[in-house]
C-alpha cells in the first residue's frame, strides 16, 4: 500500500501536536507538513502533492473551509473541529470525514481506514438490499418468535432489558439488547444514533440539528453517536 503524504493545518498547537503524534502512529500515513496558519499553506498545496489534509475549521484569515477550496480534487480532506455545526457545509464540499475534537486514535484511525478502503476515489455508497431481509424475534409472551421483514422497519428503540421495533402502523415489543441488534444489523444499513435508538439509514428522509425525521417520527442524535451519523451522512451526498 502507497505512502500518503499528510498535511495537518490547525491554529491550535496542542491539535497539531496531537495529528501529528497519530500520523507518525500510521504505518501508512507519512506527515508531509504541520502548519498553524493557513496562508502559509497555500504554497504548499501548489507546489506538492497532498494525498490527505487534516484541517481545522476555524482559523484566522482563512478558514478550513474556505481553505479546503483552493486544494486540488486529488486531495481528501478531513475537518477537525469542536463545533459540529460546520459539518453539512464540510460535506457538501466533499470532505471525507469529520472529526470532533477532541479526537482519539481509535477515530483518527477509522477516518484513515475510510480513506484507504476507498483508494483515494470518490464513490457513491451502496446500501445492502434488504427487501428479503427478516429476522424472528422472542415477544413478550412465552414460546413466542414473531417474523420481522427489515424492510418494515422504521426504527429501534430501546427499553430498558426490552426493544420497541417501530413498524409502519405498530409495534412489537421483544427480549433482545440493543448491542446485539446492532451487530447484526449493521451490516444491512442500520446505524446506533443514539444510546437507546437504532435507525435503518436508507429510510431517513431528513436530518435536522440534532433530530433525524423517519416517516414522521422525530429521533434525537446522541452526543456520542453525531460523529458516526456525520460520517455516515458524507457517504451518501453526491458530489
Amino acid at each position: 500500500m502507497a505512502i500518503k503524504k499528510c498535511l495537518v493545518l490547525d491554529d491550535e498547537q496542542h491539535a497539531v501536536d496531537i495529528l501529528t503524534d497519530y500520523i507518525s502512529k500510521t504505518p501508512s500515513l507519512s506527515l508531509l507538513k504541520a502548519l498553524k496558519n493557513p496562508i502559509e499553506a497555500i504554497s504548499l498545496i501548489q507546489s506538492e502533492t497532498i494525498d490527505i489534509a487534516f484541517i481545522d475549521v476555524q482559523m484566522p484569515n482563512l478558514n478550513g473551509l474556505q481553505f479546503l477550496k483552493l486544494l486540488k480534487k486529488s486531495t481528501k480532506v478531513v475537518l477537525c473541529t469542536a463545533y459540529s455545526e460546520y459539518a453539512i457545509d464540510g460535506f457538501e464540499l466533499n470532505v471525507v470525514d469529520y472529526l470532533l475534537k477532541p479526537i482519539s486514535f481509535e477515530r483518527f484511525l477509522r477516518s484513515v481506514q475510510k480513506i484507504e478502503e476507498t483508494g483515494l476515489q470518490s464513490g457513491i455508497s451502496r446500501t445492502t438490499n434488504i427487501g428479503d431481509e427478516y429476522i424472528f424475534v422472542k415477544a413478550d409472551v412465552k414460546g413466542k418468535y414473531i417474523k420481522v421483514s427489515l424492510e418494515d422497519i422504521r426504527f429501534i428503540e430501546g427499553l430498558g432489558n426490552y426493544q420497541k421495533i417501530q413498524l409502519a402502523d405498530s409495534q412489537i415489543v421483544c427480549q433482545l439488547k440493543m448491542k446485539n441488534l446492532e451487530e447484526q444489523l449493521g451490516s444491512f444499513g442500520f446505524l446506533r444514533v443514539h444510546k437507546s435508538f437504532l435507525v435503518p439509514f436508507h429510510r431517513i428522509s431528513q436530518i435536522e440539528g440534532n433530530k433525524i425525521h423517519i416517516d414522521g417520527f422525530r429521533i434525537p442524535i446522541g452526543d456520542m453517536f453525531k460523529e458516526d451519523v456525520l460520517s455516515k451522512l458524507n457517504e451518501k451526498i453526491l458530489s
